[in-house]
C-alpha cells in the first residue's frame, strides 16, 4: 500500500479562521501517518485500525451548531472541506504512486505530505464557497506538484479525475456545476459581471441568514435553565447570555471569522476561458462534420466593434457560411478587406468538402450582392451557382428612394415583392378552405396577414422572363406617377439597370433540383408550416442572435474566440435538431458521448451512443484538417492576453481601407505589427478612464 505521509499541524500560512482550521485538523487527525523505517510505510496508532470507516469519502461536512452540546459563534463560520488525497481514497489504483505529469513514464514520485500552504477555497454558484486541501507530491526530475493539479489528474483513471469536484485555478478554484453555468450561460448573453453579481448578493443573503441563525439560536438557549447557563463553558453561546453584549458576529469579509468572499467578473471569465482551451481542440473537430449542399454567406460587422487592442479594433468583419439547415459550417474573423483571408477561408473548407464529401460538394451559394464574395468562392467551389439574394435586392430598391417618408414608398415595395414571387396556389386554396375564407384568392390576401402568408403558403420565384417584365412595368408605372414629388433618384435607375443585368446573366432564380421548403410542423387543423431556406436572411437572423448575446461593451479577441466557438456550438446542435431530426442528447459538445463509446469498448460493453446513426459526431483527429475557425490569430498589444481589457479610452473611426467600398487585394496586413501602435492615453479616473467591463 502506498504511504500516506503526514505534515506539521501549525500551518501559520493558513489562510483559513481559526475555527475552520481547528476542524480540518481534527479530520486529518483520523488519517494514518508515515514514519520512514515502517514495514508497510502506516502509522495507525494515532487514529486506530478502523480508519478507513471515517474516509468512505473526501468530504468532511462540519456539525450543525444547534446540535453540538456547548454551541459557539464561531461553529458557525465552519465550511465543508473536500480532501483530495487518491492514496487514501482510492488506494487500490495507485499501487505504485501517483504518476508525475510531466515524466511520460510516470517517474518516481514521493509524498511531501499535505499541502503546507493550506487548502483553497472553491466558489459555488449560489455564492457559498468550501475548501480543497490535497496533497503534495515530488517527482525526481524535480517538479513539485498537487494531487489536484491538472497534469496529475490527467494520468489518473477517469472515476477518480470525475470525483474531484472543482476546476483548479491559481491559488483558487470554482465548482465544477458553477463552471457549466458559465459555459452555458455565457454564450447566450449571460454576462459574466451579472453572474459576479448574483453570486455577491446571494453569499450575502446567506451571510444574513447564518447571522439569524446564530441570534435564534442564542434565543432559544435563553429560555434554559440557569443551571445549564453557569455549566457552559466560556466559548459556548449560553455562557455569553450573561453578557449578551459579547455576542457578536463576524462581518462578512472579516478574514478570522465569517470569511465571506465571492468571485469577480474578471476571475469568472478567465475560469470560462481556460475551460474552453482544454476543450477547444474537440471543439474544432465538431465544426468540421458540417457540410451542406446549399450555402450562404454573409459579413458582420457588430461583432468586431467590440474588439479593441490598445484601443484599436482588431478586425474588420465577421464571415461565415450556413448550409440548408441553418447551420455554420465555417466562420472566420477577418482582420482586413481584402480577399486574401477570404481565400484561405475558402480554400480549407474546399479541402474540407474533397476529404469528407467528394461526392456531395455545394451546388447553390447565396450572395447579398454582386460586390461580395462571389469571385473568391467560384476560385475553389467551380460548379457552384452564384445567387444574389432576392431580399437584399429589394433592400437596394428602397435605400435607393427619395426616403420612406414618400407617400408611395410602402407600396412601391409591396409591388416589388409581388413582381418577384408568386404564392403557392395549392398551400393558398389550402388556407382559405382551412379558415373557412369564401371568395377567390384576392379576399384570401385582404383576411389574413403577412405573417399568415409567409408561415403557411410556399413562394416561387417567377422566370426570367416575366420577372423582368413586371419590374419593367412597376418600375415605368410608379417612375409615370410620381409627378412633382419624384420616388426615384439616379441611383435608384442604376440599380434597376444593375439589376436587370443581373438577372440576364443568370443570377436571379430558384433551384429546381433542391427544395427550398422544408416541412417544419403540421398543426391540428391540417395546416403545414413551412420553412424558407431562399437567400441569405436566416444568417441574419443568426446575427442578430449574436448582437442579442454577446452584449459586452469591450472584449478581448481571446474571450471571443471562446464565446463565438461555443455560441455556434450550442446554435448548430439546435438547428441540427430541429432541422435535420437529429437525435437530442441535451448536449452540444458530443466529445463526453465519445469518451463514453470509448470506455464502454474497453470493458468490452457495446458503444450506447451511435453519433453517426444520430446524425452526429467527430471528425477523428487522425483527419483533422487543421481548419481555424473565427480568431485564427491575436493581435498584438498590452491587452491582448487581458480577458477583460481596459476601455478604450478613446474610439477611433475605422481605417479608411475598413470602410465600405471598393475591396482591396490587401487593405491591411494580414500579419501582426512587429510593433503595436500606441498612442498617449489619459489617466485612469478622468472622465474616460475606468476598467473594462462586459
Amino acid at each position: 500500500m502506498a504511504p500516506v505521509h503526514s505534515f506539521p499541524t501549525a500551518h501559520k500560512a493558513w489562510r483559513t479562521s481559526p475555527a475552520q482550521k481547528e476542524f480540518i485538523e481534527g479530520r486529518l487527525a483520523t488519517l494514518p501517518t508515515h514514519k520512514p523505517g515502517r514495514g508497510d510505510g502506516l502509522d495507525t496508532s494515532a487514529c486506530g485500525s478502523n480508519w478507513r470507516k471515517n474516509w468512505r469519502t473526501p468530504w468532511a461536512a462540519p456539525e450543525e451548531p444547534a446540535l453540538k452540546d456547548a454551541p459557539a459563534t464561531e461553529d458557525f463560520y465552519v465550511r465543508p472541506t473536500y480532501f483530495c488525497a487518491p492514496l487514501v481514497t482510492h488506494a487500490r489504483f495507485f499501487a505504485h504512486g501517483l504518476a508525475c505529469p510531466q515524466c511520460e513514464d510516470g517517474g518516481e514520485v514521493t509524498g511531501c505530505g499535505w499541502n503546507p500552504a493550506g487548502p483553497r477555497k472553491v466558489h459555488r454558484q449560489d455564492g457559498s464557497f468550501y475548501w480543497l486541501l490535497g496533497t503534495r507530491h515530488k517527482c525526481k526530475c524535480g517538479l513539485s506538484f498537487n494531487s489536484y493539479d491538472h497534469g496529475a489528474m490527467a494520468k489518473m483513471p477517469r472515476t477518480v479525475q470525475e470525483s474531484l469536484p472543482c476546476y483548479v485555478t491559481h491559488k483558487c478554484a470554482i465548482d465544477k456545476v458553477f463552471l457549466d453555468f458559465i459555459r452555458t450561460a455565457a454564450p447566450q448573453g449571460v454576462t459574466f459581471e451579472s453572474m459576479a453579481r448574483t453570486a455577491e448578493l446571494q453569499a450575502h443573503r446567506s451571510y444574513l441568514r447564518a447571522r439569524a441563525s446564530c441570534l435564534g439560536l442564542a434565543a432559544s438557549l435563553k429560555r434554559i435553565t440557569p443551571s445549564i447557563i453557569e455549566s457552559a463553558n466560556a466559548a459556548c453561546l449560553a455562557s455569553q447570555l450573561k453578557n449578551p453584549s459579547s455576542i457578536t458576529f463576524s462581518a462578512f469579509d472579516d478574514k478570522q471569522g465569517y470569511d465571506g468572499n465571492t468571485p469577480g467578473a474578471e476571475y469568472l471569465a478567465n475560469c470560462y476561458v481556460n475551460d474552453f482551451q482544454n476543450r477547444e481542440q474537440w471543439m474544432r473537430l465538431l465544426r468540421q462534420q458540417v457540410y451542406g449542399l446549399l450555402l450562404r454567406s454573409d459579413h458582420t460587422f457588430y461583432i468586431t466593434k467590440k474588439v479593441f487592442v490598445d484601443n484599436h479594433r482588431a478586425f474588420h468583419s465577421l464571415f461565415e457560411v450556413m448550409n440548408e439547415y441553418e447551420e455554420i459550417i465555417t466562420s472566420v474573423m477577418l482582420q482586413g478587406t481584402g480577399f486574401a483571408e477570404l481565400r484561405v477561408a475558402m480554400q480549407k473548407l474546399h479541402a474540407r468538402f474533397e476529404t469528407f464529401k467528394p461526392n456531395a460538394k455545394p451546388k447553390y451559394w447565396y450572395v447579398d450582392d454582386d460586390a461580395c464574395e462571389a469571385g473568391v468562392i467560384l476560385e475553389y467551389f467551380k460548379e457552384v451557382h452564384i445567387i444574389l439574394d432576392a431580399f437584399h435586392l429589394m433592400k437596394r430598391y428602397g435605400d435607393s428612394t427619395v426616403g420612406s417618408q414618400h407617400p408611395a414608398h410602402s407600396e412601391f415595395l409591396s409591388k416589388l415583392s409581388a413582381a418577384i414571387f408568386t404564392t403557392n396556389r395549392i398551400d393558398l386554396h389550402q388556407l382559405r378552405d382551412t379558415l373557412g375564407i369564401q371568395g377567390a384568392d384576392d379576399a384570401v390576401f385582404q383576411s389574413v396577414t403577412k405573417a399568415q402568408l409567409r408561415r403557411f403558403c410556399r413562394r416561387d420565384m417567377n422566370p426570367k422572363v416575366t420577372l423582368i417584365d413586371n419590374l419593367n412595368l412597376i418600375f415605368k408605372h410608379f417612375q409615370e406617377l410620381a409627378g412633382d414629388e419624384p420616388l426615384f433618384t439616379q441611383k435608384t435607375h442604376d440599380v434597376h439597370a444593375a439589376t436587370i443585368e443581373h438577372i440576364n446573366a443568370g443570377r436571379f432564380f430558384d433551384p429546381t433540383d433542391l427544395p427550398l421548403y422544408a416541412e417544419k410542423t403540421v398543426l391540428k387543423n391540417g395546416l403545414r408550416v413551412w420553412r424558407c431556406m431562399r437567400g441569405t436572411s436566416q444568417l441574419e437572423g443568426f446575427h442578430g442572435h449574436l448582437r442579442r448575446w454577446l452584449r459586452a461593451g469591450i472584449m478581448s479577441p481571446v474571450l471571443l474566440h471562446a464565446l463565438l466557438q461555443d455560441a455556434i456550438a450550442q446554435w448548430n446542435h439546435n438547428c441540427g435538431v430541429r432541422n435535420r431530426r437529429a437525435t437530442d442528447f441535451k448536449i452540444c459538445d458530443h466529445s463526453v458521448l465519445e469518451d463514453i463509446n470509448a470506455l464502454a469498448k474497453s470493458v468490452g460493453a457495446p458503444a450506447p451512443y451511435d453519433l453517426v446513426a444520430a446524425g452526429w459526431g467527430l471528425v477523428r483527429k487522425e483527419l483533422d484538417t487543421n481548419e481555424q475557425f473565427d480568431c485564427k490569430y491575436f493581435p498584438t498589444g498590452d491587452d491582448t492576453n487581458s480577458v477583460l481589457p481596459r476601455r478604450a479610452r478613446k474610439l477611433h473611426k475605422a481605417p479608411r481601407a475598413w470602410r465600405r467600398g471598393p475591396n482591396r487585394e490587401h487593405a491591411l496586413p494580414l500579419e501582426p505589427p512587429a510593433q503595436p501602435r500606441r498612442e498617449h492615453r489619459r489617466p485612469a479616473g478622468g472622465r474616460d478612464g475606468g476598467g473594462g467591463v462586459l
